[in-house]
């Protein structure tokens, strides 16, 4: 049984019980999520949606909730009560779902600081967050700034997240991993590009903690924009963590000693057709899904793509020598079997993560379903 409720403007709840044919039955240690999905879609995706929430049944209730409001304080609002009256975990927000702009000053690198898509907002459900110089825009946090809940985030490439076709797909590509129909060898591709070289020993070896099987390619010689398209579309590898400059249409990789650059771009995802479930990408702005971001192009527009880890601003995951910021608690979980919303809510926890390193990391996000695992699990389907 879903629980279907409908957002207008200021929250006003309507609650309304819909059957998909079946009541669903959840598992005696089943956690409340909730999934929130733009109200004028949901019709369009009834099947889809009912597939979903019964391929995780046995352990998520997902409960599903229609949302029309476009402001973000009235769904952090509403998450909050889910959360503190009713227990829930997590958010899966699909379609075009509002999401809070922050503006982040980096002290250290003042000309990194900028406005941004920030999914945390959603996150931390109880701290308070202010406008200090009163443009409109969220500057400043106090309070219990610490992250309550995961949120994911599946929106399509066009039609401000809204394309049905596109969704279907992705949805599909869901309950085919889920069923065991979509396979890959259970390898990692850790490719890290010139700049972070010295340290990318480090990332492999947190890597190696959900996937002991990995590849580590960091030669400067070896990381170039061929050598990545041909290794992401070998079918070797379920997980590409990859470190690279780029925006939101592309990658750059060094090439010739640092003497110039190639690029891999968004329309090269498109038609290479990746052969990788989930990426963790160290990728400036690569999921800044207010424009068209390549991190999208890796879900919406290929045959395997499930997820993708990535920053909508400045920054990515990143690992230090000295200070890690607790990378490799990303990766145990994951191979622990937890899912990637729990995963990540973990790495997020730490407070060089949420607090002093937020300038870096507030621009963080799981784009794709956070219940994924890396692991895929068989399940039921609707008749």
């Amino acid at each position: 049984m879903k629980k279907i409720i409908n957002l207008i403007g200021v929250i006003l709840i309507l609650a309304a019980f819909v059957f998909s044919g079946m009541e669903m039955i959840h598992g005696k240690d089943s956690q409340n999520v909730a999934l929130i999905i733009d109200e004028g879609i949901y019709n369009n995706l009834k099947n889809e949606i009912d597939n979903y929430t019964n391929s995780v049944s046995a352990n998520y209730n997902v409960q599903v909730f229609l949302w029309n409001s476009s402001s973000p304080y009235e769904l952090r609002k509403f998450l909050r009560n889910l959360y503190e009256n009713e227990s829930f975990i997590g958010a899966v927000l699909v379609g075009d779902v509002p999401i809070q702009k922050y503006y982040t000053y980096w002290e250290d690198y003042p000309q990194y600081s900028e406005v941004h898509l920030c999914p945390y907002y959603y996150m931390d459900v109880d701290g308070y967050w202010y406008d200090g110089n009163q443009d409109g825009i969220l500057d400043n946090r106090t309070g219990d700034i610490a992250p309550e809940i995961w949120v994911g985030i599946i929106r399509s490439l066009h039609d401000n997240g809204n394309n049905i076709s596109e969704l279907k797909n992705y949805f599909h590509k869901l309950r085919e991993y889920r069923n065991g129909n979509l396979s890959l060898p259970q390898s990692a591709l850790v490719f890290i590009d010139d700049d972070w070289e010295s340290i990318a020993d480090g990332w492999a070896s947190d890597v190696s903690n959900a996937y002991p099987n990995y590849t580590l390619i960091k030669d400067v010689n070896e990381t170039c924009a061929s050598r990545y398209i041909s290794e992401i579309t070998s079918g070797k590898y379920a997980f590409v963590h990859l470190a690279a400059h780029s925006w939101e249409g592309g990658h750059a990789f060094k090439v010739n000693g640092g003497a110039s650059w190639e690029y891999v771009y968004s329309s090269d995802i498109d038609s290479a057709n990746p052969k990788v479930f989930f990426y963790n990408l160290f990728c400036c702005h690569a999921a800044n899904f207010e424009q068209d971001c390549i991190a999208e192009h890796y879900i919406m527009t290929t045959d395997y793509g499930l997820l993708v880890i990535g920053s909508t601003k400045t920054g990515g995951m990143w690992l230090l020598e000295k200070q890690r910021y607790y990378m490799d608690v990303l990766y145990t979980d994951l191979g622990s079997g937890k899912c990637f919303g729990d995963a990540f809510l973990d790495w997020f926890s730490y407070p060089g993560n949420y607090d002093e390193q937020f300038d870096y990391f507030g621009g963080m996000c799981i784009l794709g379903d956070p219940l994924l695992t890396i692991t895929p699990q068989t399940v039921s389907e609707i008749m």
